[in-house]
């Protein structure tokens, strides 16, 4: 029979620890990456749900309407939302939406009105356009947690 000598049992036996040392990091940093890919991806996947939210708002502050197209641009934009965002933003947007329904509303109303409600619907009109030029802020602050990369 043959043997290996001591010294070549001892290097096999080292060399098979430091193996599965080297074999674990390696899948300590596959772990990692896919881990960072996960959140690059839903980063992504975020913030085009942001990016539908700000255009909607942007279109109404140059165009001072909200048009049935823009509405159903900013639906499918941000229907991922509730898959992507803790209820909080899914709440928000759907407040974002109300508006624009409740201002079109409003205007096409005070296409028609007469003298008496027109005032009203006027002051209605004014107090909505004031709460959506503030939006724009607030709708930062609510994507802010959701869209950070420091995590990566």
């Amino acid at each position: 029979m043959y043997y290996l000598p001591w010294w070549m049992q001892w290097a096999q036996a080292v060399a098979l620890i430091i193996i599965s040392f080297v074999g674990s990091w390696i899948a300590y940093k596959q772990v990692r990456i896919a881990a960072a890919k996960l959140n690059l991806d839903l980063y992504d996947r975020r913030f085009k749900v942001f990016e539908a939210a700000r255009h909607f708002i942007g279109k109404f502050l140059i165009e001072g309407a909200f048009t049935p197209e823009e509405i159903t641009r900013f639906s499918s934009g941000v229907a991922d939302a509730v898959f992507l965002f803790d209820s909080e933003v899914k709440t928000y947007l759907d407040s974002l939406r109300e508006k624009a329904f409740v201002y079109r509303k409003k205007d096409r109303q005070s296409k028609t009105a007469s003298e008496d409600k027109l005032g009203d619907l006027v002051d209605d009109l004014a107090k909505i356009e004031d709460e959506i030029t503030d939006e724009l802020p607030r709708l930062i602050e609510v994507f802010k947690p959701y869209l950070k990369l420091g995590n990566i």
